[in-house]
């Protein structure tokens, strides 16, 4: 499965943040990179959120995390 980055207009990504409670701005070093909250959402092919990964989580925990709703689905 790929993993997808969020893009769209101005206006939409500032929605969109809203709505998964994260924050996103310019990188004071060079404005054309952006910023962002340190998440990583797993998102299900009905757009479910299925987990919030958080960036001090290892690869194993993120590996069991996948592994397990794997194993339920």
């Amino acid at each position: 499965y790929p993993a997808l980055a969020l893009t769209g207009t101005d206006p939409e990504l500032r929605i969109a943040a809203k709505q998964f409670g994260v924050t996103f701005y310019p990188s004071p070093e060079n404005p054309r990179i952006i910023q962002h909250s340190p998440v990583l959402f797993l998102i299900d092919s009905s757009g479910n959120i299925r987990y919030l990964f958080k960036f001090d989580q290892t690869a194993d925990e993120l590996v069991a995390v996948v592994e397990e709703l794997i194993e339920d689905s």
